[in-house]
């Protein structure tokens, strides 16, 4: 009878201890859900974010009639994309989650990169190349700072740990404006050039750049 007892009573002690594992697992298994659950959300809502800011830059980048018209042409896509996501983007409303900048400001973005290094800006000859420009913008990921994990506490305490900039580099098309100088600035030019040389090719009667009329071909 006393092995028995002693039998039993092991039993019920351990019961208590298999209690406390399943309540710690239980708990740990909130946790990797949580996390998983916030990685997959933020991942898919930075591929929305990516997508409005791509847009705007699209729209940005096809020509227009001025510079200014092309600036004001990503403004307003991005501003009506962002309305069409307001759980995502806070447009609106406070969105607990997720925060989009309101507005951006297409153009070159050589000075918001830290990484653009000059020597990569500048060719052999001088001249300016680099494909720095686009539409640049900030997601704020609110959801992770939010996240409190059990034992552990929050994610982090630094604010400003998950604010990531979203960027889109495509290179603006010339604006009409653009192409009709850079063709008047040209066409002088050979018209100056030519006037040089009209005595040697014996040509005459050429007139002012301003006596032609441009024609604008398939753009620039």
């Amino acid at each position: 009878m006393k092995k028995k007892d002693v039998k039993k009573n092991s039993r019920t002690h351990q019961a208590g201890f298999m209690t406390a594992e399943f309540l710690f697992a239980f708990t740990m298994v909130l946790c990797v859900g949580v996390l998983i659950f916030a990685i997959t959300f933020s991942l898919t809502t930075i591929e929305v974010a990516q997508y409005i800011v791509w847009s705007s830059a699209r729209s940005y980048s096809s020509a227009n009639a001025t510079q200014t018209d092309s600036v004001k042409a990503g403004q307003s896509k991005y501003s009506n994309l962002i309305a069409m996501f307001p759980l995502l983007t806070g447009k609106g409303n406070s969105s607990p989650w997720f925060k989009l900048s309101d507005t951006v400001t297409p153009g070159d973005l050589a000075g918001k990169l830290t990484d653009a290094k000059a020597d990569n800006n500048t060719s052999s000859n001088s001249e300016v190349r680099h494909p720095w420009t686009g539409v640049q913008t900030e997601i704020d990921l609110i959801l992770f700072k939010n996240v409190k994990l059990p034992f552990l506490g929050p994610i982090t305490n630094d604010k400003s740990a998950f604010v990531f900039p979203v960027r889109a580099l495509l290179l603006r098309h010339p604006s009409v404006e653009e192409c009709r100088k850079f063709f008047e600035q040209k066409f002088t030019a050979g018209i100056q050039k030519l006037k040089d040389v009209s005595e040697e090719i014996e040509l005459s009667n050429l007139g002012d750049a301003s006596a032609y009329v441009p024609i604008e071909d398939n753009g620039c």
